[in-house]
């Protein structure tokens, strides 16, 4: 505050100078003014005097609440070659959501985004795991298992096994044979 009046002080001098002061002021602060546009929209004449907020283009959307983006994502499509298929079609707020066709599975992207992974066919349980101890389902492959009737856990890396119920129930209850 002090800067400021002192400035204001220094240009009183000169009209001119004051003139520059209070416009310079003005602007910095339509500038830094705040506008969000909500889910669907993007801000149409950034950094304008009167920004807008616009509906996404078809074919486009933005997921972002109070965001201040200049542009919609483009939406995804389901490629069929790939084995995909929509399963919700994209609107203006939300992008198309893919799925993988019977027989195959979509496995997590790099980030864990699902929809950015890619549908993989499900395994067959034949040789020395003969046995379906899960099916495949849209987010998971098959999971084969040695003998029938195994049951399934997962270890502390979070990789899935088979082992017979007794063993499971036996690694669950520890040394002091109560529930862990």
């Amino acid at each position: 505050m002090t800067t400021r009046l002192s400035l204001i002080r220094m240009a009183a001098t000169s009209t001119k100078s004051l003139f520059i002061v209070v416009s310079m002021s003005l602007v910095t602060h339509m500038c830094s003014a705040e506008f969000f546009c909500h889910k669907g929209e993007f801000v149409f004449r950034a950094g304008s005097q009167n920004p807008a907020c616009k509906p996404c283009p078809t074919g486009t959307y933005m997921d972002k609440d109070n965001h201040q983006n200049i542009g919609c994502k483009p939406c995804t499509a389901a490629e069929s070659f790939l084995h995909e298929y929509v399963i919700k079609p994209c609107t203006t707020s939300q992008d198309t959501v893919v799925g993988c066709t019977l027989g195959y599975y979509r496995v997590d992207a790099e980030y864990g985004d699902f929809k950015d992974g890619e549908c993989l066919s499900c395994s067959t349980c034949s040789g020395a795991k003969p046995h379906v101890a899960r099916k495949c389902d849209e987010k998971t492959d098959t999971v084969c298992c040695p003998e029938q009737g195994m049951v399934l856990f997962t270890d502390s890396q979070g990789r899935i096994g088979c082992d017979k119920a007794s063993s499971v129930v036996k690694r669950s209850l520890g040394a002091s044979g109560k529930l862990q």
